[in-house]
């Protein structure tokens, strides 16, 4: 397997963050924009398990990933961990796709 983990700050405090995650539609736009989707499902008050699924004019995909919130002084950490793909592939999701995501739905940066 794949290890990957991609790290991010979001102002947004823990509970807000996740509310904006898994609230419906559950789609972002691409830097054509069209619309790309993900399902996002909460397991427990801190995780929530995201699968980016790709889009109308994107291959089919489920890059699935663990997705686990840390509350800071000042913002909130986030931590998304690869978990799989469609029949074992390595992640088909670009990571630019990720930091979109992230940012029109928590107003999220990658730390690098």
């Amino acid at each position: 397997m794949v290890e990957q983990a991609f790290y991010y700050e979001s102002m947004y405090n823990m509970q807000e963050c996740i509310m904006r995650i898994i609230e419906e539609p559950q789609r972002y736009s691409c830097k054509w924009g069209t619309e790309l989707w993900y399902k996002a499902e909460k397991i427990s008050d801190t995780r929530i398990w995201i699968a980016f699924t790709g889009g109308q004019f994107r291959k089919m995909m489920k890059t699935q990933y663990l997705m686990e919130f840390h509350p800071e002084a000042e913002h909130t950490s986030i931590v998304l961990r690869f978990q799989k793909e469609l029949f074992g592939l390595p992640p088909m999701t670009s990571p630019l796709d990720i930091d979109r995501c992230m940012e029109q739905k928590i107003n999220a940066v990658r730390k690098k």
